[in-house]
């Protein structure tokens, strides 16, 4: 067996069948968020984490303490790195930060971002109107990564 490759079970060959949904959506029709649930266990993280590797997606993993502003310093700091745009990270308000990460993504618009464990933005409104701010834009593809409530 062939490490970090992933095996096309049916879950995988659904998620990815769903990202290329995402990917070849009406724009002008409807945002680009999918959702990816379920147990603990399944391998959520994992496909997310390889899947963003091998196409080159943003990927963002959210914690309990993810603060508005440390969230728009990690999607910043992914986007300067993904596309090398400088060493020099700016900083600054949690504003300016934000506006600069979609100032940049205004100019690459087939970013695709994946935010794993997404149920933590649910603790702070900021945060999650951040994310919404994010996916009501009609260029952006998403996928988010939540564990399944039972």
């Amino acid at each position: 067996m062939k490490q970090n490759k992933l095996v096309k079970i049916s879950n995988v060959v659904e998620a990815d069948q769903c990202i290329q949904y995402l990917l070849r959506r009406p724009k002008m029709k409807m945002v680009g968020l999918g959702l990816i649930y379920g147990r603990p266990g399944l391998g959520k993280t994992t496909y997310a984490q390889r899947i963003a590797f091998q196409r080159n997606y943003v990927y963002l993993r959210l914690e309990s303490m993810t603060t508005p502003k440390a969230f728009s310093t990690m999607l910043l700091t992914a986007l300067y790195r993904k596309f090398d745009l400088d060493n020099f990270i700016p900083t600054g308000s949690t504003n300016n930060l934000f506006k600069l990460s979609m100032q940049i993504l205004d100019e690459h618009p087939d970013t695709v971002i994946i935010i794993d464990e997404i149920d933590y933005a649910f603790k702070l409104d900021k945060l999650l109107g951040a994310i919404r701010e994010l996916s009501l834009k009609r260029w952006c593809k998403f996928q988010l990564i939540v564990p399944q409530v039972i």
